[in-house]
C-alpha cells in the first residue's frame, strides 16, 4: 500500500531538500539518494517539484557511476509516468544524455 497520499507538498519539500543537501555535503549523488527519490516519486505521484532536484537526475546520467546512471534512467522512467503530458518541460534536459547513454558501446 502506498502511503505518498499522506505525505503532503511541505513534507514532500523537506525531504527533497534533505537529500538536496546530503549530495551537495558529500559532493556526490548517491546510489541511495537516488533511491529515496524514486520512492517519493513513485509516492506523490504528480506531485513532485522537479525544480530542486532534476539537475542532480541529468549529473547521475551523465556520470561515471553506473549504478547511478542506471538509477536516474529508471528515475526519468518514474517521472514520466507520474508528471505525465507535463514531462515535456523537462525533456531538453534529460533526453540528451539519455540518447548519450543509448550510444555508449558499454
Amino acid at each position: 500500500m502506498k502511503v505518498g497520499y499522506k505525505v503532503d507538498d511541505i513534507m514532500t519539500s523537506k525531504i527533497i531538500d534533505l537529500l538536496v543537501m546530503i549530495f551537495q555535503a558529500l559532493k556526490k549523488v548517491t546510489e541511495n539518494g537516488l533511491i529515496a527519490l524514486s520512492g517519493l516519486i513513485n509516492g506523490v505521484g504528480d506531485r513532485i517539484q522537479l525544480d530542486k532536484f532534476g539537475s542532480y537526475v541529468v549529473y547521475a546520467l551523465k556520470g561515471d557511476d553506473d549504478e547511478c546512471t542506471r538509477i536516474a534512467c529508471g528515475l526519468v522512467s518514474d517521472l514520466a509516468s507520474a508528471l505525465k503530458h507535463n514531462i515535456s518541460r523537462y525533456l531538453t534536459d534529460f533526453v540528451p544524455p539519455l540518447i548519450q547513454i543509448l550510444k555508449d558501446q558499454n
